[in-house]
């Protein structure tokens, strides 16, 4: 896993919480058991960020997780959230509502941060971008915010033995900019 290299470590949801036990070599036919429905077995995919947060902690590291959740309330929302971030072991949470008409295939989104208190250090309306600009800077704050001995991974500007050029993050006016038309993910090194 890259990421116990990272001074950062932003998780999405999972896609799923279970996959599928057995997966068919062919074709699943009626004809081989007529009348019968066939049926399914689950198996709970590995928690990767729990993995993170436990085991593979790096000191100094901060680990961000997401939820998203289907519920009633935005109470029900946060709750989850905070039990989730507690369960995780995360230092900060991003929890959004998702369903047909929120979350997902659509321009807007609204984001709740939950931090290793269980406070909720800001909330986010708007495009996708403007939310992820939230969360950004949400994650900045908590780094910011932890005594100086508490962040003795963070590296100073300079060059690596491999020449990779290490800076501080600056989001909003460089590497925004850098990373908006590249294909794929983008990684800053930070």
């Amino acid at each position: 896993l890259g990421a116990v290299d990272a001074d950062i470590v932003v998780m999405a949801a999972a896609v799923a919480d279970y996959r599928v036990a057995h997966v068919s070599t062919g074709k699943m036919r009626k004809e081989d058991s007529p009348g019968a429905a066939p049926s399914i077995e689950l198996v709970e995919n590995p928690d990767i960020l729990s993995r993170l947060a436990g085991e593979l902690r790096v000191p100094g590291q901060t680990l961000v997780g997401f939820a998203a959740e289907t519920v009633e309330s935005t109470e029900e929302l946060l709750e989850r959230g905070r039990r989730k971030r507690a369960r995780k072991g995360v230092d900060l949470l991003a929890v959004n509502a998702v369903g047909w008409n929120e979350g997902f295939e659509v321009d807007q989104n609204t984001l709740h941060l939950i931090d290793a208190d269980d406070q909720v250090i800001d909330t986010a309306s708007g495009s996708k971008r403007a939310v992820a600009e939230a969360l950004l800077d949400g994650v900045l704050a908590v780094r910011s915010a932890r005594p100086a001995d508490a962040r003795v991974a963070v590296r100073d500007p300079g060059v690596r033995e491999d020449g990779v050029e290490l800076r501080p993050l600056s989001w909003r006016e460089r590497d925004v900019e850098r990373f908006r038309d590249r294909p794929g993910p983008a990684v800053v090194q930070v």
